[in-house]
Formats: C-alpha cells, sequence, structure tokens
C-alpha cells in the first residue's frame, strides 16, 4: 500500500520510488532478492486490486452515480506499470 500511496504519479508507478521506498524499509528488515523481486510484485498487485475494488463498491454499489465511478480504473494503468519480476527493483 505505501507503494501505491507514494510511488504512483499520474496514474503510473515510478520504479525510482519505489526503490527508494523499498531500499529504506530494508534499512530496518532486509529483503530477499526472492521477496523484493517476486513477493513484493505481487503484494502490489494485489494491493492495487484491492483498492480498485474498494473504489468500484464505493462510487457504484454504494453511492451509483457518483463522479467518480470509474476512478477504479486508474489501478489497471498501475498494475500494467509494475515491472515484470523485474529487472527495475535492484536486488
Amino acid at each position: 500500500m505505501a507503494v501505491l500511496g507514494l510511488g504512483v504519479v499520474d496514474g503510473r508507478l515510478r520504479p525510482d520510488r519505489m526503490n527508494a521506498i523499498v531500499d529504506g524499509y530494508s534499512k530496518i528488515l532486509q529483503l530477499t532478492p526472492t521477496e523484493r523481486t517476486g513477493v513484493l510484485r505481487d503484494m502490489v498487485e494485489l494491493s492495487a486490486l484491492i483498492i480498485a475494488f474498494h473504489r468500484y463498491y464505493r462510487h457504484n454499489v454504494r453511492f451509483p452515480g457518483s463522479p467518480a465511478a470509474d476512478k477504479y480504473r486508474e489501478m489497471i494503468g498501475v498494475v500494467e506499470s509494475l515491472p515484470e519480476r523485474s529487472p527495475t527493483l535492484r536486488t
């Protein structure tokens, strides 16, 4: 969730920001290479799914007709911009 909150600019994930967040976290607790290149990506994707569902439910089910009805779609671009397992995430 922190990566999504701090690493997304204009609907796309910025790998430099993601690396900065993970580097800061790693000063407290080291991540294994597998965690850093695989599990982390999966958790960011899962977090985007949770946010998309919450936005869809809130703006389409609870409050139909909301001007933010399509806001959940922003997470699609975020997931598409995630690096594959992952040359941009340093190990």
